[in-house]
């Protein structure tokens, strides 16, 4: 069976000279966890806005479910079924937690009744739901950047640095309820700079570093790397 997502020498360049992401190949099958580690700065972040439309590759192929959608819009995307949790959320902070959610929805004719379920592992934001965004705390702005972009009922979930500025304990809520939707047979690709809360998810890891994917394979496998234990696992 072929993957669900098929990137294949994926290159991104900003402004016509400064190149972030260099020839990548990369796969996520159905129902698949994988993350893509790296550095700060890696291109990681590079990767997830072209495969999610926000960024057009200046090279190489992105095709989804056997569709090549490498020039389709953002939009054409979602509605094909790819979900993005942009680094940092990119929540309205001025609308309610039920108003964020439903501009989630918008593609769906009715996304009121979506509600509940998009909430399901985030049971906070379901007391929260006329509480104003921008009041929430860190951990649950990223929760709400969860659940608004499950109210389309994505196939497959892109997330940008989900623990970015969180602290631990919101760190653990988050993960704890990626791996809850992981388990309910979401695709998810996951870019992330803490590697161990990465790799106890996910089930293929990417490593990038400038541009280029130098090294894959199971969590296992990456974490006997030298290079990774020094550079990402405190060794």
């Amino acid at each position: 069976m072929p993957p669900l997502l098929q990137v294949s020498a994926l290159k991104v360049v900003y402004n016509r000279t400064m190149a972030a992401v260099h020839g990548i190949d990369l796969s996520v099958g159905e129902g698949q966890s994988v993350a893509i580690l790296g550095a700060n700065g890696a291109g990681k972040s590079s990767v997830m806005r072209s495969i999610a439309g926000w960024h057009p590759p200046s090279g190489g192929r992105v095709s989804f479910d056997g569709i090549d959608i490498t020039r389709l819009s953002a939009e054409r995307r979602a509605r094909l079924g790819i979900g993005y949790v942009p680094e940092g959320g990119h929540i309205f902070s001025r609308l309610t937690v039920r108003e964020n959610l439903l501009m989630g929805g918008y593609l769906r004719s009715r996304p009121e009744p979506s509600i509940e379920a998009a909430c399901a592992p985030f049971p906070v934001l379901l007391e929260r739901l006329t509480q104003d965004a921008g009041t929430l705390s860190g951990g649950e702005r990223q929760m709400l950047a969860i659940a608004r972009a499950r109210m389309a009922e994505p196939r497959l979930l892109l997330v940008d640095e989900v623990s970015m500025g969180l602290m631990p304990q919101a760190i653990d809520e988050v993960f704890r309820a990626l791996a809850e939707l992981v388990r309910g047979g979401v695709s998810v690709l996951l870019t992330e700079q803490n590697a161990r809360k990465a790799m106890d998810l996910v089930d293929q890891v990417y490593l990038l570093e400038n541009g280029r994917l130098t090294l894959s394979g199971s969590p296992m496998e990456i974490a006997q790397d030298p290079r990774v234990v020094a550079a990402y696992l405190g060794g």
